[in-house]
């Protein structure tokens, strides 16, 4: 396992674009802030978080614990098997309506977007 990327937060955002909004998927390390993966669509779909989620992996290797909130697209039997086929990494929720629990990729957004 690569230290870099022992816990993983997991969220999505939007933004405004010229033909709508755009979706931003992003997963930081826990620790380091740092951005891990990301990617841009214009749908919410699960696969969307997946790619990105395969995308770390593969440049990090598979982290302890991945966090995100209760989303529909964490909350997949594609994302949740994902995640499985890892063995090793732990699944882990934020609160119902608890931004606050996955902070530090709500504060990642908040900075992306000013």
């Amino acid at each position: 396992m690569n230290a870099l990327f022992r816990c993983g937060l997991s969220d999505i955002s939007y933004v405004e674009a010229p033909s709508g909004f755009v979706y931003i998927t992003a997963i930081i390390d826990w620790y380091s802030r740092f951005l891990v993966s990301y990617s841009i669509s214009n749908t919410l779909q699960a696969h969307t978080v997946t790619r990105v989620v395969k995308d770390a992996v593969c440049k990090y290797g598979a982290p302890e614990i991945i966090n995100s909130d209760q989303g529909s697209q964490f909350t997949s039997n594609e994302y949740i098997e994902l995640i499985k086929s890892f063995e090793k990494t732990e699944i882990s929720v934020d609160g119902k309506g608890r931004a606050t629990d996955n902070i530090a990729i709500e504060r990642f957004f908040r900075s992306y977007k000013w």
